[in-house]
C-alpha cells in the first residue's frame, strides 16, 4: 500500500517510520493538498474524526470539512463521542437541515475513507479508528510528527482550521456556515487571537472568512 507523508514547515524534522515489507514509503516535502482532495472526490462515504475531548479547532475543522464534503454530493459522518456542551448549540445550528453530514457516535457504514483531524495519535482518538475504513488520512498542525495513516499531512499553523480552509477552497465554495465553523477553529486555538502564535496570515484568513459570511458574533 502506498503511503504519503506531506510536511510543510520552516523547520526540518526527522520522521520515525516503521517499514513494512508490503508498503512503499513516499516522503514529499512540499505544500500539496491535491492528493487529499483527489481521494475525497473519489470517495462516496467519508468518516471524519478528531481527538478525544475535542476543542473548538477540532470541532470547527471537522464540521467545516463535513459541510464541504456534503456540498460536493458525498456523505460525511463526523465521529465525536462526547460533544462538549459549550459547542452543542453551535454544532446543531451549523448542521441544521443538512442531509448528507451528521455527527455520529457509532459507525453506520463501511466507509470509503477516514479523515483524522487535529491529531496524529491513535491512542487519543476513537477506539475503532481502524475499523471505519481501509484508508486513513491524517491532517494535523501539532509538531509531534507521529506519521500515521496512508496520507499524513502536517503544516505548522496556529490552527488545524487554517489547513482545512486551504483544502476546502480548492474543491468547493466557502459558505457562511463553513466560514463560521473555520472561524470557530481559528478563534479557539489562538485563544481569541491573543496567543503569540497569531500572525498576519491568521488575521488575513479570518478576514476572508468574515467576508464569506462567518458569523463571528456567535463564536466570540
Amino acid at each position: 500500500m502506498e503511503r504519503i507523508v506531506f510536511l510543510v514547515s520552516k523547520k526540518k524534522y526527522k520522521i520515525p517510520v516503521q517499514k513494512k515489507k508490503s508498503s512503499k514509503e513516499i516522503t514529499i516535502y512540499q505544500d500539496n493538498l491535491e492528493s487529499i482532495q483527489k481521494k475525497i472526490m473519489k470517495s462516496k462515504y467519508i468518516a471524519i474524526t478528531v481527538h478525544n475531548s475535542p476543542d473548538g479547532d477540532a470541532i470547527g475543522s471537522a464540521i467545516a470539512l463535513g459541510l464541504a464534503i456534503s456540498a460536493v454530493k458525498r456523505t460525511a459522518h463526523i465521529f465525536i463521542r462526547h460533544m462538549p456542551t459549550s459547542f452543542q448549540t453551535l454544532s446543531n445550528y451549523l448542521l441544521d437541515e443538512e442531509k448528507h453530514v451528521s455527527i455520529q457516535k457509532y459507525a453506520q457504514l463501511n466507509y470509503d475513507l477516514t479523515i483524522l483531524l487535529d491529531c496524529s495519535e491513535r491512542e487519543r482518538t476513537i477506539l475503532d479508528l481502524e475499523r471505519l475504513s481501509n484508508y486513513l488520512i491524517v491532517i494535523d498542525h501539532h509538531a509531534n510528527h507521529k506519521s500515521i495513516g496512508n496520507i499524513y499531512y502536517y503544516e505548522n499553523q496556529p490552527a488545524c482550521a487554517m489547513i482545512i480552509y486551504k483544502l476546502i477552497k480548492n474543491f468547493t465554495k466557502i459558505t457562511p456556515k463553513i466560514a463560521t465553523a473555520l472561524y470557530t477553529g481559528i478563534f479557539g486555538d489562538t485563544s481569541g487571537f491573543k496567543n503569540n502564535n497569531v500572525n498576519e496570515y491568521v488575521h488575513h484568513i479570518s478576514a476572508e472568512l468574515i467576508q464569506k459570511g462567518a458569523e463571528f458574533n456567535i463564536v466570540h
